[in-house]
């Protein structure tokens, strides 16, 4: 097993170029549960596979990357000296997808999905939705899951994140994940500051402005890129 590097970038100041420059750099992403990957073990079932990232996502004490070599989702290759040795890295952008407080209005929910005056529960408006009945007893730690072929395809939702002048519209293959045979929500409660996961992120462009301290979200299709 190659030995693991650990390195923090910061990703506002990092561009990755498609193709290799002179003075450019070229780096492949590797998710940790392909089968490049060191830590890759064909033994796990899908199911397993997105319960650990699940856990691995909600399982933080602070925002923060903790420096242990396997607890990243996504590695990179690179090339270091003359001749090149390849190493594999541990890629912490800084940030950890640190969002923000959401909106105090919750206009676009049902209104009895609202509890106290500003909380407001996504597992509430979704079955609100849905309206098909849901799994008793689903895997954690998803807390709503549907039984796969009990309702139609285009019964599942789109969820929509409002932000000042701006709306992140997110489609069902990014908030809803196949967990055996159920079809879950993949937005899970949290203590602390919330996490934009990278499933909900799946062919979105994001741009952070760090003079402006915005945040920027634009649809691609990433397998284009």
């Amino acid at each position: 097993m190659n030995r693991v590097l650990y390195f923090a970038i910061i990703l506002f100041h990092l561009s990755i170029p498609s193709s290799a420059k002179p003075n450019g750099l070229n780096i492949d992403l590797i998710h940790r549960d392909s089968p490049l990957s060191p830590f890759y073990n064909s033994s796990l079932a899908h199911k397993e596979v997105l319960i650990n990232a699940a856990m691995r996502s909600i399982s933080r004490n602070k925002a923060g990357a903790v420096i242990i070599p396997n607890n990243g989702d996504y590695l990179m290759k690179i090339f270091i000296g003359t001749p090149p040795i390849e190493s594999l890295a541990i890629v912490d952008i800084g940030i950890d997808h640190i969002w923000v407080q959401h909106s105090e209005s919750c206009s676009f929910l049902k209104k009895r999905a609202c509890i106290a005056s500003t909380q407001c529960s996504i597992e509430i408006s979704v079955a609100d939705a849905v309206e098909y009945d849901a799994v008793l007893s689903p895997p954690k730690p998803y807390k709503l899951c549907y039984e796969l072929g009990s309702m139609d395809d285009d019964v599942v939702p789109s969820i929509k994140f409002h932000f000042p002048k701006v709306d992140m519209h997110l489609p069902k293959h990014n908030v809803f994940v196949n967990v055996g045979n159920n079809l879950c929500l993949s937005i899970v409660p949290t203590e602390g500051v919330s996490v934009l996961g990278n499933s909900a992120q799946v062919n979105f462009k994001v741009e952070f402005d760090l003079k402006r301290n915005t945040v920027s979200f634009a649809p691609t299709d990433c397998t284009k890129e």
